[in-house]
């Protein structure tokens, strides 16, 4: 997939989307940021999660491929942060040891992980943070109770957040998941080897994070 067919995507996706909420486990990842000045959200879609960064970065960066997205953040999010169409492998090596903490939710799978990590700890300062959350393949038989019980919480959350998709909405969705492949169990390891000491954790609704310092 192309850096131009995400971003086309995503256009329809922001366009079918009446109000942003945060995806699953996001709230325990934005916790995970520490106070600082200078803060990059890789991915940042339709702005609310740089929009809650903004509580502990004093400059908040806010980059997408998609120009409808960008323009929605800007709308609801300007006043809060700054935000730029831009495809994060070319804006990185443009911003070496820029931030003091960059966070990527559910961007990292439409890249290469191994050419996109070593970028995003380049941009980072010496002890700065990464915080990714990204999608968990967690397909196979002994995962059926887990999924099923991650399923029934992850109904529960629609009905109690009221979040209710239309048909065209969930369509563009399934269209742009369609081929996609996401770390595994079995692939996650992977990750530590290309930023040592990494912690990764597996969360429930099919996602996993990372978080790691740079020395």
């Amino acid at each position: 997939m192309t850096p131009h067919d995400v971003a086309g995507e995503f256009d329809a996706i922001a366009s079918l989307t009446p109000r942003d909420r945060l995806a699953p486990h996001a709230g325990w990842l934005l916790r995970q940021i520490p106070h600082c000045n200078d803060l990059l959200d890789a991915g940042c879609g339709l702005g609310l999660t740089a929009s809650i960064a903004a509580d502990r970065a004093a400059h908040v960066t806010g980059i997408d491929l998609s120009p409808v997205m960008i323009a929605r953040a800007r709308r609801d999010y300007g006043h809060r942060a700054t935000f730029e169409v831009a495809d994060f492998l070319e804006y990185l090596p443009a911003h070496p040891e820029s931030f003091d903490c960059i966070i990527s939710l559910a961007a990292l799978h439409h890249v290469d992980a191994a050419t996109a990590l070593p970028l995003m700890a380049s941009a980072l300062r010496s002890g700065g943070t990464l915080l990714i959350l990204d999608i968990l393949d967690r397909r196979g038989i002994l995962n059926l109770p887990v999924n099923a019980f991650a399923a029934a919480v992850s109904v529960s959350r629609r009905i109690l957040f009221r979040q209710r998709w239309s048909r065209e909405l969930n369509a563009a969705w399934n269209a742009h998941g369609r081929g996609e492949r996401y770390e595994s169990a079995a692939t996650l390891p992977g990750l530590r080897e290309i930023l040592p000491g990494a912690r990764i954790r597996r969360h429930l609704i099919w996602r996993y994070s990372l978080i790691w310092t740079k020395p």
